[in-house]
């Protein structure tokens, strides 16, 4: 069973990775450490788990894919794509992540093995007409 991950960004700029994401107050946390159901109370427990506040825009999702380097794609990455010479953001649209360029939409599983991560939606400026999904 894949583990579900997500990163942020905190105020410092720097990502932070975990398993789970909390909300309190209009602040953003991701949890990192191990987290899981106990057998016993069949409730959740955390080890070594700390919350990290991030920027809310900055959570984003692992999708289960990697690129054609093997690097882990998150939702809100950008790749570019070889085989079409086409620039990509990675987004969950309708139960599944989609890659998203010049109004267009594909279904990510279909580009992950010929691209690769350029940058990301929250750290990188994106040219105007690049990405017009």
């Amino acid at each position: 069973m894949e583990t579900i991950e997500f990163r942020g960004r905190d105020i410092t700029g720097e990502w932070h990775y975990g398993t789970g994401v909390q909300t309190i107050d209009n602040h953003a946390y991701i949890i990192t450490g191990s987290c899981g159901l106990s057998c016993y109370s069949r409730k959740q427990v955390c080890i070594n788990a700390v919350a990290v506040e991030v920027e809310p825009k900055s959570i984003s999702q692992y999708t289960g894919l990697l690129d054609r380097y093997g690097t882990r794609i998150y939702e809100n990455d950008i790749l570019h794509d070889d085989y079409d010479d086409e620039l990509y953001y990675v987004e969950f649209n309708e139960g599944q992540f989609k890659a998203v360029s010049s109004g267009y939409m594909i279904e990510l599983s279909e580009i992950n093995n010929t691209s690769w991560i350029r940058g990301n939606t929250i750290d990188d400026a994106v040219e105007e007409g690049d990405l017009d999904g």
